[in-house]
């Protein structure tokens, strides 16, 4: 038996909440072997099953995130296609912030915008012209993600059914219409730049990454939707930048004040 037909065969509830019961571990537990060559769908029908429980114990969908949405980023993980997780408030963290190192399963960071929208995402016009008018603000953000699964079963199927890896964002307390996007955004590491996208890039990003999102949730998610003024993470130009020690990350967009991330890698004390 394929490891596809396997995973047919598994009792959904019963993976659904192992799953969740391996994130909710700290550092988390990536499960990968189970969704290995399975369908893309199929992982969708689980990260489904695994948000359905987060709900049910009370926790709130805000959103979504594209991940995987650049070739510099498909190459650097391995696959050939954009993927999409689900947001939960509990896991926006208000600026400036600081986490710890062994709270992760191998914490790696991205430097991109986030889109808060007027409508579900699902809902979005398919025009680009009138997509930016649901488009009530961008923000930077700091996305935090859990990176510890082997080069080898780096596979879309397996980002997807640990809800593609995220672990959460830092958010700017300011923002900017799309209109005045003007300005690049940079990303540093202990006040040394390693990245910098340029406006026209950013604005790109998010216009695709929303047309991309409005086409696939359809296929892979059921509503109820998150809240009014759901958000979007929109993916990164930049690549991910894996962080193994303690280290000030720092993000920026033009005259916004820059957002920062403290990681703190001390031991806990008994």
């Amino acid at each position: 038996m394929s490891r596809a037909d396997n995973f047919v065969a598994l009792d959904l509830t019963q993976c659904a909440t192992d799953v969740l019961a391996a994130q909710d571990e700290k550092p988390p537990r990536l499960i990968s072997s189970p969704f290995l060559d399975v369908a893309i769908a199929d992982s969708y029908v689980l990260q489904q099953r695994v948000a359905e429980l987060r709900i049910a114990r009370g926790e709130r969908p805000i959103g979504y995130k594209v991940g995987c949405t650049s070739p510099r980023i498909q190459a650097q993980v391995g696959i050939q296609t954009p993927i999409w997780g689900r947001l939960f408030a509990q896991h926006e963290l208000s600026h400036p912030a600081t986490v710890e190192l062994r709270h992760f399963a191998g914490l790696a960071i991205e430097g991109e915008l986030a889109v808060r929208l007027a409508v579900d995402p699902r809902d979005l016009p398919s025009s680009s012209q009138a997509l930016e008018k649901v488009i009530q603000n961008v923000q930077p953000v700091i996305e935090l993600h859990h990176f510890a699964i082997p080069r080898a079963q780096l596979q879309a199927s397996v980002l997807i059914a640990n809800n593609a890896v995220h672990a959460g964002f830092v958010v700017a307390d300011e923002s900017v219409p799309l209109c005045e996007l003007q300005e690049p955004l940079t990303i540093s590491l202990d006040g040394k730049q390693v990245a910098e996208v340029l406006p026209q890039e950013l604005r790109h990003i998010i216009l695709n990454s929303l047309a991309w999102l409005r086409c696939e949730l359809p296929k892979n998610s059921s509503r109820p939707s998150p809240a009014t003024r759901a958000t979007v993470l929109c993916g990164s130009a930049a690549e991910v930048f894996p962080i193994a020690k303690a280290t000030q990350i720092e993000v920026s967009l033009g005259g916004l004040a820059p957002i920062c991330c403290n990681v703190n890698d001390k031991l806990q004390v008994a």
